[in-house]
């Protein structure tokens, strides 16, 4: 298999045309769909926005129509993850239960003992190796 093939400038290009799209429309879901869509029952449908727009970006053409599949990869995922039942989340990790209590470990494990945001460069209680 010859890399170059796999690893070049059209690929790339998609790539990071897929990755713009996504991005897109994670801001679409999280700006727009809120001044659109007032209530909290509403909120579910949030990605359908950035679905429509992907799918007018999507009849387009060249990297346009890339981003556009981007939005649609997604908020299809936006809906999934809205559908699912939480037990179903969880044993997948998509759950928001999940992703929050990752985040705490991950802030409790770089944050010093003390709670501040300065750190202690002194050996004070370090154990001897």
């Amino acid at each position: 298999m010859n890399i170059s093939k796999i690893v070049n400038k059209n690929t790339l290009l998609k790539a990071g045309a897929l990755g713009v799209g996504s991005l897109a429309a994670e801001v679409v879901t999280s700006k727009v769909a809120p001044e659109i869509l007032k209530t909290e029952e509403s909120q579910k449908f949030a990605p359908a926005i950035p679905l429509l727009l992907g799918l007018l970006l999507n009849s387009s053409k060249g990297k346009l129509a890339s981003v556009g599949d981007g939005m649609l990869a997604e908020s299809v995922k936006g809906f999934a993850k809205t559908f699912l039942p939480e037990k179903t989340k969880t044993s997948l990790g998509i759950s928001e239960n999940v992703m929050l209590a990752e985040n705490v470990m991950l802030d409790s494990s770089i944050t010093p003992v003390g709670g501040s945001n300065s750190f202690d460069f002194t050996n004070e209680g370090e154990m001897d190796y």
